[in-house]
């Protein structure tokens, strides 16, 4: 009997080691430099009635308004929309009923508007909450500047819709009625210096693509480990130095901003989420490259939800979409 007790009394003080051990490893792996403070803690994985839904760097983007989540994933070429507490509550588009899309955008209204692959035939489908395509949007009177225009990327703001080619830096806003309103060809703003040597045919192909509430617009290229803000005028404002500790750029990806201006980068070879104030400061960072839910395998999109200060980060290897709710004092 006596046996029986210091037994039971070792695995309870084993149990209760591991689950201390456990709690420890639960924390996210930050840094914060010159004197910012950031609070992130991890939220949950985007899922379903099974379990996380896996997927394979999904564009996201979030619907403040009711508080939605939508997903594309590219290769199943399905839309997801999942409630504020990060579960499916519908899905379209798996069964072949869509067109192939590259990205995905959504107004407070629950329109869905998609991006399709291939732009010149099919523009951008328009479709309603359930799914039902209800029309499309093509260009417009195309400015010159918009030649062999190939957009690979969508954005939404302000009731219009931001086009982005990434291959050939080139962007292009229209109405919903597929009225031109602005065109930019962002190469030689994007690395003037190169411009000037002539050296045109140089890679400068954009990754992360976001426009902010204010108008803003954000982007990075990997290729010059740079992320950049384009005003209202169309000015374009560099920021990010290579590196691989705190606050440096890898292989920069997806961008985003919050409405107090702060900005947050995720860096694919370094696994991790970096934060900026508004005049470009580093504030810290978050993010590991493990296999437990909070931490991250390779970063890509990323979406911010004003209402409950989360952070959206879809990852490779069918990692799936993570959350994480962020706090700047």
């Amino acid at each position: 009997m006596e046996q029986f007790k210091h037994t039971t009394i070792y695995v309870l003080l084993l149990a209760t080691l591991l689950l201390v051990a456990v709690d420890c490893q639960a924390a996210l792996y930050q840094s914060r430099r010159g004197g910012g403070h950031v609070d992130v803690a991890f939220q949950y994985l985007l899922s379903d009635f099974s379990g996380p839904v896996s997927t394979q760097w999904a564009r996201v983007v979030c619907e403040p308004t009711h508080q939605e989540t939508y997903t594309l994933n590219q290769s199943g070429n399905e839309v997801r929309i999942y409630n504020h507490q990060g579960m499916e509550i519908y899905a379209f588009g798996a069964d072949g009923g869509i067109v192939s899309a590259l990205d995905v955008a959504t107004d407070s209204d629950g329109t869905i508007y998609l991006l399709a692959r291939d732009f010149s035939h099919y523009g951008v489908q328009v479709h309603d909450y359930s799914g039902q395509l209800k029309g499309e949007i093509v260009i417009q009177d195309p400015s010159p500047l918009l030649a062999e225009f190939r957009p690979d990327r969508l954005e939404i703001g302000a009731g219009n819709l931001y086009l982005l080619d990434s291959g050939r830096c080139k962007l292009a806003v229209i109405d919903t009625r597929g009225r031109l309103l602005r065109a930019f060809d962002l190469t030689a703003q994007i690395a003037p210096e190169r411009e000037r040597e002539g050296e045109k045919t140089a890679i400068y192909d954009i990754s992360g693509f976001s426009v902010a509430g204010d108008g803003n617009i954000y982007l990075t290229v990997p290729t010059l480990f740079s992320a950049y803000r384009l005003n209202s005028e169309g000015r374009l404002e560099a920021f990010g130095t290579s590196g691989s500790g705190p606050g440096k750029f890898g292989v920069v990806s997806g961008i985003t901003a919050d409405a107090a201006g702060h900005i947050y980068v995720a860096d694919r070879l370094r696994s991790v989420v970096l934060i900026f104030d508004r005049d470009f400061k580093f504030l810290g960072e978050f993010g590991y490259r493990g296999g437990r839910p909070e931490d991250m395998l390779v970063p890509d999109d990323l979406a911010y939800d004003p209402q409950q200060q989360h952070l959206f980060v879809s990852q490779a290897a069918n990692k799936g979409v993570g959350v994480y709710k962020i706090t700047i004092p």
